[in-house]
């Protein structure tokens, strides 16, 4: 509850972490658990690494990711190969399921089951991506709280995010940029929208619709209504001055809780794959391992990952070409954080990327993570994967192309040291072999 309700504050006095919604019914209890983690230096990234260590947070990331599957099938079986490798993909998702054009504009949520020439499009995207590359797993984009039928209020009442006046919340800024009502339902054990959830799921992954390997799940925990009137969720409402309770509302983060857990365990299920926008913010959904990615239009919006599967999506605000390309590498790497394309420009040559994953994290830094198959580097330093073995070093040049420089290495108390000078923007990945 606490990681869902926290606000974190300071000022020149100090700071802290409080709620200002927290209540408990009449004669309630609920228990609040704090953890206290003691660091030698003032180094937050020695906070963060305890932190991980405590929270089981260091499981593996097995490949990179990127948008674009339905793009495949003007790409030759050759042409997707030699992409995958140079960017080192493990996943292929489309986006938003957009029309381009058509009428109606855009599909989101239960509204996507209509939308049958998508669904053949991306089902050949699939098969194409599948015979290229058969290692390689396509995902279809889902979101679990967004719906466009214009007739939502009507189709989905009991599941309808509402605003204190009991009107349905409706995001105005997508509303006004794409011509349809963007209204937010959520899914909730019982409620007819996890059942249309469940229908999305089976859409996607069955073999005889779109037939993907797995699920693209936008937003998982981070939308823009963060309360609903509807009903109430037990732990959270509006105070007067007299900290007394003026209105209860409910969290649709902690009302679908369940619901994303039931739909989580059905995409498994169904052998499925599954990576999500943004990061854990419950300890029931911290449990379940698979990667996690968060945007970063923010220039701080990398540390939000630091807690969980420690990955940035690309900004696809600067991101315009390669060069911009690796300056927003570079930029993740600085605050510690794997990289996931956003913003896909043409690259004329491979970069760090193709060598970025698998990644098991052991600990993150400013401008390097060291994980138990490499060390990923923007900044130079002498460095060891903690041991004697044989690695192999990858230098990448100011321009982003491999080179055919090496670190220089020495055995000091079992350990491999490797001394990489890098020059500036450099980027360097050392691999055990």
């Amino acid at each position: 509850m606490y990681r869902t309700q926290g606000i974190i504050y300071w000022d020149a006095d100090g700071g802290g972490i409080r709620s200002d919604v927290f209540c408990l019914s009449a004669g309630g209890e609920y228990t609040i658990e704090w953890a206290i983690y003691p660091v030698a230096r003032a180094d937050y990234y020695d906070f963060i690494n305890l932190c991980r260590r405590d929270l089981g947070a260091n499981f593996t990331v097995p490949g990179g990711f990127q948008f674009g599957l339905s793009s495949l099938a003007a790409m030759e079986p050759d042409e997707i190969r030699a992409m995958v490798a140079e960017r080192g993909l493990a996943f292929v998702s489309t986006g938003t399921w957009s029309n381009s054009g058509g009428d109606p504009p855009y599909y989101h949520g239960a509204h996507m089951l209509e939308a049958t020439h998508l669904q053949e499009r991306f089902r050949q995207a699939c098969a194409g991506l599948r015979a290229a590359t058969p290692d390689v797993k396509s995902l279809i984009y889902i979101h679990s709280f967004i719906n466009l039928h214009e007739d939502t209020p009507e189709r989905f009442g009991d599941s309808l995010i509402t605003n204190a006046d009991g009107t349905p919340y409706i995001n105005q800024g997508y509303t006004t940029r794409i011509g349809m009502p963007f209204y937010y339902c959520y899914p909730a054990i019982g409620n007819s929208y996890l059942s249309a959830m469940r229908q999305i799921v089976d859409m996607c992954l069955d073999e005889d619709r779109i037939g993907a390997d797995g699920i693209y799940w936008d937003e998982l925990e981070w939308i823009s209504p963060k309360r609903t009137y509807d009903r109430w969720d037990g732990h959270s409402a509006e105070l007067d001055e007299e900290h007394g309770i003026s209105q209860r509302f409910g969290d649709p983060h902690l009302l679908s809780l369940q619901a994303k857990v039931e739909l989580i365990e059905y995409i498994f299920s169904k052998g499925g794959a599954l990576i999500a926008n943004s990061c854990a913010r419950t300890r029931t959904l911290h449990e379940y391992g698979f990667p996690r990615f968060v945007e970063t239009a923010g220039l701080w919006y990398p540390a939000r990952s630091h807690l969980y599967t420690p990955i940035s999506l690309g900004d696809h605000k600067t991101v315009k070409d390669f060069e911009t390309l690796l300056a927003d590498i570079r930029r993740k790497l600085m605050w510690g954080t794997l990289y996931y394309y956003y913003a896909r420009p043409a690259q004329p040559h491979p970069t760090i990327t193709q060598h970025m994953f698998p990644f098991t994290p052991v600990e993150l830094h400013s401008g390097w993570l060291l994980g138990e198959e490499r060390l990923i580097t923007c900044v130079p330093g002498t460095f060891t994967l903690g041991d004697e073995d044989a690695v192999t070093v990858y230098w990448y040049g100011a321009d982003g192309a491999l080179t055919d420089r090496g670190g220089e290495e020495r055995l000091e108390d079992g350990r491999r040291l490797v001394r990489l000078a890098l020059a500036e923007d450099e980027m360097a990945v050392i691999e055990r072999n």
